[in-house]
């Protein structure tokens, strides 16, 4: 079904992306996420991203390798 992408800046959650709407295959899709800028440090900020599964009241996170 669909997912949920999170991303988190500097190890906290920023945004996500919602991929109802579209096909399940998230690992071909390009997507944007609008961040705050009060997570965004000056010089490098580390970036993760992660598909949300939720089931049964819970959300678990599962990092997503990313090409840059």
């Amino acid at each position: 079904g669909p997912a949920t992408v999170v991303v988190a800046v500097n190890g906290v959650i920023g945004g996500s992306y919602d991929t109802t709407g579209g096909d399940d295959q998230v690992s071909s899709r390009r997507f944007h996420v609008m961040v705050p800028p009060e997570l965004l440090v000056e010089g490098g900020n580390g970036i993760e991203v992660f598909l949300a599964e939720r089931s049964g009241g819970n959300v678990r996170l599962t990092a997503v390798d990313v090409d840059r």
